[in-house]
């Protein structure tokens, strides 16, 4: 079995750290087995690393299902205490086979609630309601129940596998059912330990049973209904002599005190003792990964019935502080600013540092998220309460927070509210991009946003002093009324020099105050304060990245941009809700990478034609030398002043061996003239590039109202263009090249999330999905995206209108209004009721309005209506309406819908689909049921199905640089074919991602896909199992039980199962990706026909051939609709159906399936081929038996048969490296070597500079 990829039994195996660099410096010794003795009773032994703290060991024994109901002790090692945050390898003697000591501490109040809390924690482990509503960022998981309880070797010769119901492949435009994607086990969630435990009435102990060492008192009833009163005190608890009625705390008569109280209560009863033990049994055999805390909140959309039990614990909890979502104790918040600053300070050790900014980061967006929902709830105090509610702003728990709304129309000439909605998001992404830069003492302020009934929350860290001061005074950098007044500080001009070369902004020259001239080297929205602490921080960020020009077309005429003609022509400049549209950071490197490459191929061509010029020399007489004289004898590359290449006729090829030399003398020098000469040239013709050949942009170019100094002038016509290339390179060369991916198949999108997502890796902001929608009309075999694309931009325009509607909502009718406005969206009923399901003491509109008035309040009498009560006059006419506008004034396009129904025949998409986008869009949380199954001319949609909604949060995520240094690394080496060390370098990585991140988070599960595959390329069938495992627990906690990703795990692991012989588990597991892709895309995607074929050939296996034959025909479908009739695909699912036909004795389809084969065949292949010729040949060999009996047919396909041809259908090869490229041609050929695992097309996309394992899995070497 393979290494767990978390801390605890980790065998690390080193490489050379010569060749590995520093990053693996960190690991400096080998993992070994200590002892830990428990109490000095048992001993367990457990294999730890030098790298892990005290801390990590504590937290394994209260994981432990032997010792998990211990929480109050200390470890000690030779007699001495061990600190909890002390590293192992700096234990002194601490070696393998060391003993270290479990020590049982005295209880305070504190200890002894944490420890009643973990134990009701580990008797409710296996009811999984915790993980709906997101408590302790836990999430929902049924990897148990869908596949791990199904994973054992099995003989196919006498196995049926049954395909579940909900798999409806004859009626693919079905809404499928929403009950299976929560396959919850309700025998395991109906078990209880305990009828009730409360918390005493006898609580707080007196002041002299405190001195009794008298903590708290509990009141337990058990199973057999037994009741009892418990004490904790600081020995640990024991039964007292009270009853109901009278309060003795004395101890039983022969009563002891126990540390635990499980072992307290297993001696009082054996019910308990029955049902808790059972409990550890089932709670064992859980993955580890099903257990752990997540790093950040992940929301379910769907939920059962949620029980609301008695718990006195809870009610503590709720109230025994001033708010529920203090921290901690009343005077022991943290402060948040100090603690993110400080751990960013850190610098000594990286892998610390980034483990500290994780974690406190991490902690600040769940505090965050806690806060900004109770202040949207009204339940903090504003620090403003005589302004209007959106004006509004607050201060708690160390947090600044505001809405997101235009206070004091500081935004009025930008759009108003749309603007300062927009500003939070831009100044987010601001602060990522200076977060992202190595740290050199500009501070950028913690940031959450919290999208939560309609209302956006944005919460900050308070810098300190800054309450003490007006702004005027604070700000000593940049501006605060949008360039009129300027200001200058020469500690920023430092600081900023070297984050303006990273993010590529040009410094700059404006008269600020007195008419003095500064230069910025940021935007001049950005203000720097400096704050008592000492710090220079710097925020404000929303400016940073150029303008988006093509979406000022509502700027004042000065300020309105001039663009081609053949943006012109495309309708650009748009006008905008807002004037604060930006271009993405990762369009702006995109753009210099395109360039930069353009730059050195002419000034290769240029260096070529000088050399020839100037030196005489020709094609033929180039030679080729190594420069031995600037690396003291040591090969280097090829120095152009003494070489060039030998008889290299093309470009290209001559490109790429100058590059490293061009590069070199761009950033270094050069004292080659040729090249000094050919970079000048060059440099004319390129005149976005500076004299140090970098592309720069002015984000203030085109602001009125800042006033340029003189030597300024000149270049501002220049920047202007420079930022209208930029806008045009986004629409006239992004955009195209990311429609040629979709083509080719390098990406394939998997619904409107993932587009999206996609869009933003390749710098395209979703406010251009128009632009998409318009490049696919005349593509019918991207019908499928277009299709996504159109429903993600309904999706988006409803969230607008969501977000307005609720915000002026009353807080008792916000389950009725979410209901109700679900019902206008997703139904044609024009007699919609909006107040059916409320209590009958809620105060309602008067009953003799009737829905007929309440229509034409809707159309224009809606003034007559309270506020609070405008929600209700929404129908499906009027809705649907607002959402037209919405699109053509937000998208600038025309779909010209009026309900759901046309929108659903248009797309050809599934209601479900639509419904599951929209919830995951606003945080709409809905109760599982099937709700499509009801008319759709009547109210689908109650108050009672409402469960709640969750605040949808953005934020930072830090990475570790030093751990993807690593991830890198063993990139190169498999891609160079060096499987072993990949292999071995990427546990490196999972170690170093664990040390960061913990054990839940999306870089590790990245990092156990790509092991997995290479484990299963290595043969070791069985590690790459447990690895998948991995990655796909990992995935399920992390994305979602529904994400796209997801699914594409759950087809991973059906092929590892379908390797080890797990054939129920791999048709399970197949079905789930199956069931997932449905609900994210609908049944007509690429990924459904990968899916297909993979359950049609593991149908074979046990000879189920007829149900086989559905899936292969469905792909073979597919594939003809996204490929084409003569892609190869379809020849190579044509020659499967026809083997298929033939087992069963359907000759007369199998001898047309192969005939389309050999028709394909001959599109591609020349006459005389042996694959077009071996295809004739097997027509002919049928043909001659059609009439044969089935007796004489060939025999079944066997199980390792079957899996060669899945590892291809999924995109694994065993190859020489070296092979001959007609070789692979030729593989293809019969089997459709070239076809890419649609699956994971997502996360194999490389559409970033620099990728990150979530973002990107480079195939293994051996692998397609």
């Amino acid at each position: 079995m393979p290494e767990e990829p978390i801390s605890r039994g980790e065998n690390i195996s080193h490489l050379n750290e010569a060749e590995n660099g520093s990053a693996l410096g960190n690991l400096e010794a080998e993992n070994f087995e200590i002892k830990i003795v428990i109490a000095n009773k048992e001993t367990i032994k457990m294999t730890v690393s030098p790298n892990e703290i005290v801390q990590e060991i504590h937290r394994a024994i209260t994981e432990r299902e032997d010792c998990c109901h211990r929480t109050c002790f200390y470890l000690t090692f030779n007699n001495e205490k061990l600190d909890l945050y002390t590293d192992l390898k700096s234990v002194e003697g601490l070696k393998k086979g060391s003993e270290i000591r479990l020590v049982e501490e005295q209880y305070c109040g504190l200890e002894a609630r944490s420890h009643i809390r973990h134990i009701l924690d580990i008797m409710n482990t296996l009811k999984p309601f915790d993980g709906y509503t997101g408590k302790d960022n836990l999430s929902p998981t049924f990897f148990n129940t869908i596949v791990a309880d199904k994973m054992k070797s099995e003989n196919s010769e006498r196995l049926v596998l049954k395909i579940p119901n909900h798999i409806n492949i004859k009626q693919p435009t079905v809404e499928p059912p929403l009950v299976p994607l929560h396959p919850i086990n309700e025998s395991d969630a109906e078990i209880d330990c305990l009828n009730e435990l409360v918390l005493s009435n006898y609580n707080p102990p007196t002041a002299a049973r405190r001195m009794a060492g008298d903590l708290l008192y509990l009141v337990v009833t058990f199973l057999e209904n037994k009741r009892c009163h418990i004490t904790a005190s600081t020995r640990g608890f024991f039964v007292n002599q009270s009853t109901d009625e009278v309060f003795n705390p004395r101890p039983l008569q022969n009563g002891i005190a126990m540390h635990s109280i499980v072992d307290l209560f297993k001696s009082l009863s054996s019910k308990f003792k029955s049902n808790f033990e059972m409990i550890l049994k089932k709670r064992a055999k859980m993955n580890a990964y099903e257990r752990y805390p997540g790093p950040y909140r992940v929301n379910s959309w769907l939920a059962p019935p949620l029980p609301h039990t008695a718990d006195s614990l809870r009610k503590e909890e709720a109230f025994a502080i001033r708010l529920a979502f203090e921290e901690n104790l009343p005077g022991m918040t943290r402060d948040w600013n100090d603690e993110l600053q400080a751990t960013r300070a850190l610098t000594e050790n990286e892998l610390l540092r980034d483990r500290a900014v994780f974690k406190s980061n991490s902690d600040f967006v769940a505090s965050s998220v806690r806060t900004a929902v109770n202040v949207v709830n009204g339940e903090v105090p504003a620090i403003n309460p005589g302004e209007n509610r959106r004006q509004q702003m607050f201060i708690w728990n160390n947090m600044f927070l505001s809405l997101g709304f235009d206070v004091k129309e500081h935004y009025k000439e930008l759009g108003g509210d749309a603007a300062a909605y927009r500003a939070t998001s831009c100044d987010l992404n601001g602060v990522k991009a200076y977060s992202n830069l190595p740290y050199n003492g500009l501070c950028t302020l913690g940031t959450a946003l919290v999208d939560y009934l309609g209302y956006r929350v944005t919460a900050q860290t308070i810098i300190p002093g800054i309450l003490e001061k007006d702004q005027e005074q604070l700000i000593v950098y940049g501006s605060n009324d949008f360039g009129k007044n300027v200001t200058d500080d020469e500690r920023y001009s430092k600081l900023l020099s070297e984050s303006a070369d990273a993010l590529k902004i040009r410094p700059h020259k404006i008269i600020g105050k007195d008419d003095k001239v500064i230069e910025l080297k940021s935007s001049v929205d950005c203000k720097g304060i400096i704050g008592n602490d000492d710090r220079t921080y710097l925020l404000d960020f929303f400016n940073i990245f150029p303008p988006d020009v093509n979406y000022l077309g509502g700027a004042p005429k000065n300020a309105r941009p001039v663009l081609s003609e053949k943006m012109q022509e495309l309708g650009y400049p748009y006008k905008h809700p807002h004037l604060l549209s930006c271009v993405r950071q990762e369009l702006v490197e995109a753009f210099c990478d395109v360039k930069l490459e353009a730059f050195m191929i002419d000034t290769s061509k240029e260096y070529r034609k000088l050399r020839r010029v100037l030196i005489g020399e020709n094609d033929e007489e180039d030679k080729a030398k190594p420069d031995t004289q600037e690396n003291g004898g040591k090969e280097a590359d090829v120095t152009p002043s003494t070489s060039a290449p030998p008889n290299f006729q093309e470009e290209e090829e001559y490109y790429e061996l100058m590059k490293p030399a061009i590069k070199k003398a761009m950033t270094e020098g050069t004292e080659d003239p040729i090249m000094k000469q050919a970079l000048e040239k060059t440099l004319r013709q390129f005149p976005i590039f500076d004299k140090n050949y970098k592309i720069l942009f002015n984000p203030d170019a085109h602001k009125t109202a800042i006033t340029f100094a003189e030597e300024e002038k000149p270049n501002l016509e220049k920047d202007k263009k420079l930022i209208n290339d930029l806008c045009e390179f986004l629409v006239l060369e992004q955009i195209p090249n990311f429609i040629h991916d979709c083509l080719t198949f390098t990406v394939i999108p998997q619904d409107g999330k993932t587009i999206v997502e996609i869009m933003h890796q390749r710098g395209i902001n979703a406010r251009y999905l128009n632009r998409i929608v318009k490049e696919l009309q005349d593509k019918p075999t991207l019908e499928y995206l277009l299709n996504m694309t159109k429903c993600e931009i309904v999706v988006r325009a409803a969230k607008h209108l969501f977000k307005a509607y609720m915000q002026d909502v009353d807080q008792v009718y916000l389950s009725a209004a979410v209901a109700h406005f679900l019902n206008c969206f997703f139904t044609t009923h024009t007699n919609l009721q909006p107040f059916n399901g409320l209590d009958e003491l809620v105060p309602r509109l008067p009953k003799s309005k009737s829905a007929k008035k309440r229509s034409k309040a809707a159309a224009g009498s809606s003034t007559n209506t309270a506020p609070e009560m405008i929600w209700s006059t929404e129908t499906v006419a009027t809705l649907w309406s607002k959402l037209n506008k919405e699109v053509k004034f937000y998208f600038h396009i025309d779909l010209g819908l009026t309900n759901m129904d046309e929108l659903l025949k248009s797309t050809s998409q599934l209601r479900v689909t639509i419904l599951r986008a929209f919830c995951q869009t606003v945080g709409i949380q809905l109760c599982i049921q099937d709700y499509f199954t009801k008319s759709k001319s009547s109210d689908i949609f109650g108050v009672e199905d409402i469960i709640g909604v969750n605040p949808i949060v953005k934020h930072l995520e830090p990475r570790s640089l030093e751990a993807h240094r690593v991830f890198a690394l063993a990139q190169r080496k498999i891609t160079e074919g060096k499987l072993e060390e990949g292999y071995a370098t990427m546990l490196e990585a999972v170690n170093l991602f664990t040390a960061v991140y913990g054990p839940l988070h999306e870089d590790i599960g990245a990092c156990n896909r790509i092991l997995a595959r290479l484990s299963y390329v290595l043969g070791s069938k069985e590690n790459a199992l447990q690895y998948q495992t991995q990655a796909t627990l990992i995935c399920e906690r992390v994305h979602g039980i529904d994400h796209p990703s997801t699914a594409a795990e759950y087809n991973h692991l059906a092929h590892y199962c379908f390797a080890n012989n797990n054939y129920t588990a791999a048709m399970h597991a197949l079905c789930r990706a199956r069931y997932l892709a449905v609900l994210c895309h609908g049944p007509v995607h690429p990924e459904i026909a990968q899916i297909d074929i993979n359950l049609g050939l593991l149908l074979q296996v046990t000879k189920q051939f007829s149900q086989s034959i559905e899936f292969l025909e469905n792909a073979h479908k597919l594939y003809k609709t996204f490929h084409g009739e003569t892609s190869l695909k379809v020849a190579f699912t044509a020659h499967l159906l026809s083997c298929a036909c033939c087992y069963v004795n359907s000759m007369s389809a199998a001898v047309n399936f192969a005939k389309e084969r050999v028709a394909v065949y001959a599109q591609h292949f020349e006459r005389g081929n042996q694959f077009l010729t071996d295809s004739e040949a097997i027509v002919t060999h049928m043909l001659r038996r059609v009439h044969i009996e089935k007796s004489l047919l060939e025999s079944p396909p066997t199980a390792s048969q079957l899996l060669d041809v899945m590892n291809r259908i999924n995109g694994i090869f065993y190859i020489t490296f070296g092979q001959r490229k007609e070789s692979s041609e030729e593989n293809g050929g019969t089997f459709d070597g070239t076809m890419e695992p649609a699956s994971t097309a997502i996360i194999e996309e490389h559409t970033t500079k620099t990728a990150t394992p979530a973002e990107t899995e480079p195939p293994a070497a051996g692998t397609a």
